[in-house]
């Protein structure tokens, strides 16, 4: 699992600063794993909708043909892919030392300062 670091702007109400973050990613065996995880879903779904009357003459031959187009797609979705980010930075206001964990990739995130409680908006630039 590798780390980047990159710079990120701290805004208030009128005030603004600097910080880090830092971008987690999935490893490549992160990625085969889900891959693999993803394909067995899908076969078992496929098997289980054999006992489904009706449905499973359509089910089970699609199941079975996507399994592996659900494993591939999971696995190249998801190879080289930011997993979740964490930030460090002080408060433009109260000059509180902060530490944000998120585990989605947005283009801003919104969080309080622990000290003070304003609210932030967090940029990556």
């Amino acid at each position: 699992m590798q780390q980047m670091s990159h710079s990120l702007l701290v805004k208030s109400a009128d005030k603004e600063a600097a910080g880090s973050y830092r971008l987690e990613y999935y490893s490549p065996k992160e990625a085969r794993k889900k891959g693999v995880k993803m394909f067995w879903v899908t076969l078992g779904a496929a098997i289980f909708s054999i006992a489904l009357p009706g449905v499973h003459f359509v089910s089970v031959p699609l199941g079975i043909l996507a399994s592996p187009l659900v494993g591939v797609y999971f696995y190249k979705t998801r190879k080289d892919a930011a997993k979740s980010m964490t930030a460090d930075f002080v408060c433009p206001e109260c000059q509180a030392k902060n530490h944000v964990a998120a585990s989605s990739i947005t283009a801003y995130y919104a969080s309080q300062c622990a000290e003070c409680g304003r609210d932030l908006r967090l940029t990556p630039l």
